[in-house]
């Protein structure tokens, strides 16, 4: 069996829980995943909470080798806690995690067809930022998985 990596997160939305916890995506062994909850006035729901927390993590542990956010998406409005990631607040999501990701992994739908958005998350958060041009379904389900875009 092999050794969860702690420098690897998988932030997911809320409606995607696991009946157990996450310990590996797509094959990788990912050290911590969190589940974001859905709009709501509970700070733990709120994006920038979630954002900051990834990123104190990712301190605690030296930085993140990858960041996974799994949603739905719809253009670049990315479904996971309250008000979502969107063209308002992606950079100042990508500041936050300056400097503390190495590789941010999307799997959020069609997320792929806004390369705009990708964009400025990898320009603000100095990450690699790669969108998988996909279709989520359900947890932990990913269709129609195909080469990531790099942004």
């Amino acid at each position: 069996m092999q050794k969860r990596n702690p420098k690897i997160l998988c932030l997911y939305a809320a409606d995607f829980v696991p009946s157990e916890p996450l310990t590996s995506l797509n094959g990788t062994e990912i050290g911590f995943s969190y589940g974001v909850l859905p709009s709501s006035p509970n700070p733990k729901g709120n994006i920038m909470s979630v954002i900051h927390w990834a990123s104190n993590y990712a301190l605690s542990v030296g930085g993140l080798e990858k960041l996974y956010i799994v949603c739905h998406a719809q253009g670049p409005y990315l479904q996971i806690g309250a008000p979502g990631i969107n063209p308002w607040n992606v950079e100042e999501i990508g500041r936050v995690l300056k400097g503390k990701v190495k590789v941010i992994d999307m799997y959020c739908c069609d997320l792929a067809n806004s390369p705009e958005f990708c964009r400025k998350l990898a320009a603000a958060s100095r990450a690699t930022v790669k969108a998988y041009p996909i279709k989520v379904l359900a947890w932990p389900i990913l269709y129609s998985a195909s080469a990531p875009l790099y942004f």
